[in-house]
């Protein structure tokens, strides 16, 4: 195939033929996929890493420029990598061209190191320029001839990518296939992107406004990394969704909350609240339950916020909805209690209200535990979350013990419920190894500590890849816990300021619009102060991007 047929393969093409390369190939192997645009090359390895998670093919991403030490011979760098993360299926390689500004003969040590590069024995994906393309030619012939398949070809820029949305189903599919607790979602989805396609030529955009696409959004809300296509389709149809129902103001509230817009989300909670509460004194067995559920959600929203008195207030209103409920029809409505009994007793716990949240908590996980005893599949994650709810109050009573074992026993079910659907609970094991490893931290066992937040470390970076968004900021959080440990628990000056570094650069910009990132900031800030630093010039002298303010990424009937 010519560089100019090449260049006409669609996005959704480009994406499911590097997937295919990477989990069709054995052994070592090389491809190459060339652009201009550090863009478009971002956005493609974050898309095709989420496909490829779904289908256990990890693969990890490799900046040649940010070698250490930076002579380090290519082959070694890639060794190294192997055995650090031993699952790895697959290296994406960047950076080439800012590694031959500093190193001229790259090119030239890259072919030289073939025979070693593919002793590695994964594939590689080699990401050159345009303006790299030719001296590969000259410089690197034997790896170039070496290569396996056509070179993937991207001349559009970022934002005229994936145009017709192509990639982002190719995605959504690819992702709902490769798990177990979202493949009731597949007929659907299909069943819907199909009317989608048929009436979108015969309908005004205001009936499929109403008719299909916030059913459209709906699904998708529930698939991870589906931001883009949520945020395109609300851009063309989202004013024209008529908002005299109350069911279709919940919705919206939920699909702006996993945009990150929380001004809208809150607005269309309380239209729809008001629309529910008039509906309740019409029929209150029809509409309580979604009168809870809405509370329940605003009251997530509002505790986000800092919030709390108005979150407080909505929790025990639907609490005691929920309660009434079950009374009647307990097999339906215990877990809409357990959801809002955990709920309130996160928000007891942050406000230092130990008693009433312990006492929330393991109401909550009787009632689990009880659930999940009968339908594990459906009530095991619910469990694990309380327990490690729990541990975080136990831990804050210094009942060091009984926290740990908590965590522990939480990890190990998110572990075991990761291997089969890891885009759905490897952010809780990152999560949970987080904890722990703070916990162990304040026990002194430094060196358990130091494994479980790297581990968490590279889960959540792996997870930023796919979605920025929303797990940079768990990056920092991780990233600051590590700086602590490197100034008091394993002392590293080094190590320490790095991680600082690294979590301020990321919190800097999102510290205001976000108050549950401030945190994680102060003790950044923190670290770099106890070393003996003016924190306020080693942040002005930081080099920072503005990120995108994280979204939820996901929306569920309950938030946890």
């Amino acid at each position: 195939m010519t560089q100019s047929q090449n260049s006409d393969r669609t996005w959704a093409e480009s994406l499911e033929s590097a997937a295919r390369y990477f989990t069709h190939t054995v052994g070592g192997a090389f491809r190459f996929a060339v652009t201009s645009d550090e863009l478009v090359q971002r956005r493609f390895n974050a898309e095709l890493q989420q496909v490829l998670r779904g289908k256990e093919t990890p693969v990890q991403i490799h900046d040649w420029s940010k070698a250490s030490p930076p002579d380090m011979y290519p082959a070694e760098q890639l060794r190294r990598l192997k055995a650090a993360r031993p699952d790895t299926k697959g290296i994406i390689c960047i950076g080439l061209e800012r590694a031959m500004r500093e190193s001229p003969e790259m090119l030239t040590l890259l072919n030289f190191a073939r025979e070693a590069l593919s002793d590695v024995g994964v594939p590689i994906l080699f990401w050159i320029s345009f303006r790299t393309l030719p001296l590969m030619s000259r410089f690197a012939i034997d790896l170039y001839n070496q290569r396996i398949g056509a070179n993937l070809y991207f001349e559009h820029d970022a934002e005229s990518a994936d145009a017709d949305g192509s990639a982002m189903r190719f995605i959504a599919h690819e992702t709902v296939a490769a798990n177990q607790d979202l493949r009731p979602l597949e007929a659907r989805l299909k069943l819907l992107e199909k009317q989608f396609d048929e009436l979108k030529k015969i309908q005004s955009p205001e009936k499929m406004a109403n008719d299909i696409v916030l059913e459209l959004l709906k699904v998708y809300v529930q698939i991870p990394g589906m931001s883009r296509m949520v945020q395109s389709l609300m851009d063309e149809y989202g004013m024209l969704i008529d908002l005299e129902k109350p069911g279709r103001c919940f919705d919206m509230a939920t699909i702006y909350e996993y945009l990150g817009d929380v001004q809208k989300a809150e607005q269309h909670y309380h239209q729809a609240l008001k629309q529910y509460r008039i509906l309740v004194e019409q029929n209150p067995q029809a509409w309580l339950r979604d009168l809870a559920l809405t509370l329940n959600n605003l009251a997530n929203l509002q505790w986000n916020q800092n919030d709390y008195d108005s979150a407080e207030k909505g929790y025990r209103e639907a609490l005691d909805i929920r309660r009434d409920l079950a009374a009647s029809n307990s097999q339906k409505c215990l877990p809409d209690v357990a959801a809002t009994l955990n709920n309130l007793a996160k928000l007891q716990w942050s406000r230092n209200d130990y008693d009433s949240a312990e006492k929330g908590y393991r109401e909550a996980l009787d009632i689990r535990q009880k659930l999940a005893a009968s339908n594990p599949q459906k009530y095991l994650p619910d469990v694990a979350t309380t327990l490690n709810n729990l541990a975080v109050l136990q831990w804050s009573q210094n009942n060091y013990d009984l926290a740990e074992n908590g965590y522990l026993e939480a990890l190990g079910v998110y572990k075991a419920l990761a291997a089969s659907n890891p885009q759905i609970y490897l952010p809780e094991v990152a999560m949970t190894l987080n904890n722990l490893a703070a916990l162990q931290q304040t026990r002194k066992g430094y060196d358990l500590a130091e494994k479980g937040y790297n581990e968490a470390l590279c889960l959540y970076r792996e997870l930023a890849e796919s979605n920025s968004q929303t797990y940079l900021p768990d990056v920092a959080l991780t990233l600051s816990n590590m700086g602590l440990l490197y100034q008091t628990g394993l002392p590293d000056r080094e190590k320490s300021l790095a991680c600082a570094q690294e979590a301020l650069s990321i919190l800097l910009p999102l510290k205001e619009r976000l108050p549950k990132t401030r945190e994680s900031f102060e003790r950044a800030k923190q670290v770099v102060e106890n070393w003996g630093l003016d924190p306020d010039e080693f942040i002005a002298n930081l080099n920072i991007s503005q990120p995108e303010t994280p979204a939820n990424g996901t929306s569920s009937a309950e938030h946890e």
